[in-house]
């Protein structure tokens, strides 16, 4: 009897700098900010979005993030563009 492998999933905190609906080209030029927490399933590569929320400011969205960072220390991080 062959036993089932074990799920494999990653946590990704994600912070996306957004103009209009597309990703800003840089964080300065971004007019909304979005954050998200993502569940990776590694076998089948699926994402589940466990959290979003829009921020009109960067300072809220820079808060939120960090407060996401506390509550879940292990999560990956993808930042959108880069600094």
């Amino acid at each position: 009897m062959n036993a089932p492998k074990a799920i494999e999933w990653e946590l990704e905190l994600c912070m996306f700098g957004m103009s209009g609906d597309t990703l800003s080209p840089t964080m300065d030029e971004a007019d909304s900010w979005d954050v998200e927490l993502h569940l990776r399933l590694e076998q089948t590569g699926q994402i589940e979005i466990l959290y979003e929320q829009e921020f009109n400011s960067q300072g809220a969205a820079d808060d939120q993030f960090a407060l996401m960072e506390g509550l879940f220390p292990d999560a990956s991080q993808n930042i959108q563009p880069e600094h």
